[in-house]
């Protein structure tokens, strides 16, 4: 029950637009038990009053309806994958993504483990939805309906479930990562330990050093240890005093090397974390200049029917504009990104050539 106020409290959102006033009406309509009385204040926020539960919420969706039949329609559409049917490719690869979440299947088993009293409300919010639906002539349906000509279909509880799991998608940021280490969980020990070293790092450093080309050919190593073993041995005193120092000198060095190997591995973890979230990133931009697409052509619809003027086209042309640009620059970070790491893992960019004709 607990989830199912929330899941109505998140419709509700949907339903607080504020609308143009209107006489007082009385409806006679089928399915309420009770009187039930919505009235709004004077910026167009319903209020309910009913006698019973059912018709409480048969009202709620009466009026959600009522201020966004149209926005509702697009985002069951869009979280069942069937834009594309009203707004052509588009949105298809938004469809696709879509189903291939499965949140319709994943809407339509959270309904079935429901209980009977939580079905019963959602079924009460559906026919509330559907009543002021199918009071709509051709004439007085929302303008998005009759420029796209296609009909409203009725809402179902399992549409409430699917809706909800657009908030979810947008409040969620960290599913590809867990699908990643999901599927490396199969592999074996050691080639999943390859690939995610499980190493405590505290340091920082530059994402674009080039440490690691430095680790196997450093030469104050390999000289250090060629002039110790080319030592000179006089006697037993100073043979020994001359492999403490070659023992403290090799002990030395090996803290050094362990401290860039750490470093190196700070480096290339702080970089693929970049990249892990810049992807991401770049699917919220993709799915924002999509939206932004389909705003644009609805905007252009509108005003070819007369509905807008072209201020409103060119606003959402703005707005389709900035998304792309927006879309651009993240990709030109995540490509950075990508050559840091590269120069993380030890690759340069000199040119062999170059350098020879410089010389």
């Amino acid at each position: 029950m607990r989830s199912l106020v929330i899941l109505l409290l998140c419709l509700s959102l949907l339903g607080s637009l504020p609308v143009a006033q209107q006489a007082q009406q009385n409806l006679q309509i089928k399915g309420i038990k009770d009187k039930v009385t919505i009235r709004r204040d004077e910026r167009g926020i319903p209020y309910i009053d009913a006698q019973n539960d059912e018709d409480l919420y048969f009202a709620q969706g009466y009026a959600t309806a009522a201020d966004r039949l149209s926005q509702m329609d697009f985002f069951r559409r869009t979280a069942r994958g069937d834009l594309a049917e009203v707004v052509g490719n588009p949105a298809l690869e938004q469809d696709k993504l879509h189903r291939t979440y499965g949140f319709t299947q994943a809407a339509e088993a959270e309904y079935a483990s429901a209980s009977p009293r939580s079905r019963a409300l959602l079924e009460a919010y559906a026919n509330g939805v559907n009543a002021y639906a199918s009071s709509l002539d051709p004439k007085s349906r929302p303008p998005e309906f009759q420029i796209l000509n296609y009909e409203f279909r009725p809402w179902t509880p399992v549409d409430s479930f699917a809706v909800i799991k657009l908030f979810f998608e947008a409040l969620s940021d960290t599913w590809r990562l867990d699908l990643m280490r999901q599927n490396l969980a199969s592999l074996p020990a050691e080639k999943r330990a390859a690939l995610l070293p499980s190493i405590s790092l505290t340091g920082s450093a530059g994402a674009s050093s080039g440490t690691l080309t430095g680790i196997a050919t450093n030469p104050l190593f390999a000289a250090s240890l060629g002039l110790s073993i080319a030592q000179t041995i006089f006697d037993a005193g100073r043979r020994e005093a001359v492999t403490d120092e070659a023992r403290a000198r090799e002990q030395e060095l090996l803290l050094s090397y362990r401290s860039r190997v750490i470093n190196a591995f700070s480096e290339v973890e702080t970089t693929l974390g970049s990249i892990t979230n810049l992807n991401e990133e770049v699917a919220l931009r993709e799915e924002q200049a999509a939206q932004a697409q389909i705003a644009f052509d609805i905007a252009q619809a509108r005003y070819r029917e007369g509905v807008d003027n072209f201020l409103v086209v060119l606003d959402a042309q703005r707005s389709l504009y900035l998304s792309r640009d927006q879309l651009q620059q993240t990709r030109l970070q995540q490509l950075l990104q990508l050559v840091a790491l590269y120069k993380a893992l030890g690759g340069g960019w000199e040119n062999p050539n170059a350098t020879v004709a410089q010389q």
